[in-house]
């Protein structure tokens, strides 16, 4: 016969609290950035996410606010199902090529430091393509 134990309830709640709090960091992480950045993103304090990880329980506000954050797949910081990172809406659309929806996957995968990075990079790239092409904008000549 099955009896119901607070006991064993508790244990199992705060099981659940530490894989929570594992995944938080392995979102942290994953993104590559320090914990003052996470915390300045969530709008927290840098002991608070070092708390966090360690093993406070999250509140709602800050599942909450880690999945808008870094586009979290919130079933998966829960509970450990699924991916993640939820799909960004841009890959659902058809007008991408396969190439353009990878790297926006990957885009949503990178801090916001990396991803400007990315962006510079993407930018003079594209202008050095427009200058081979001869698309470049002519500069106004100096008159003298």
């Amino acid at each position: 016969m099955l009896t119901f134990s607070p006991k064993n309830a508790n244990n199992k709640l705060m099981e659940n609290d530490r894989e929570v709090n594992h995944r938080f960091v392995a979102i942290r992480k994953t993104k590559g950035i320090k914990q003052a950045e996470f915390a300045k993103a969530l709008n927290i304090s840098r002991p608070t996410v070092a708390g966090l990880e360690k093993n406070a329980k999250l509140s709602e506000r800050n599942i909450k606010a880690v999945c808008k954050a870094y586009n979290v797949n919130e079933k998966w910081l829960r509970e450990g199902i699924g991916e993640m990172f939820n799909s960004s809406p841009a890959l659902d659309e058809s007008k991408h090529t396969e190439q353009a929806k990878q790297l926006l996957k990957y885009l949503d995968q990178l801090s916001p430091r990396a991803q400007d990075f990315l962006i510079e990079y993407a930018e003079k790239i594209l202008a050095d393509e427009k200058a081979l092409r001869g698309d470049e904008p002519k500069k106004a000549e100096k008159s003298d």
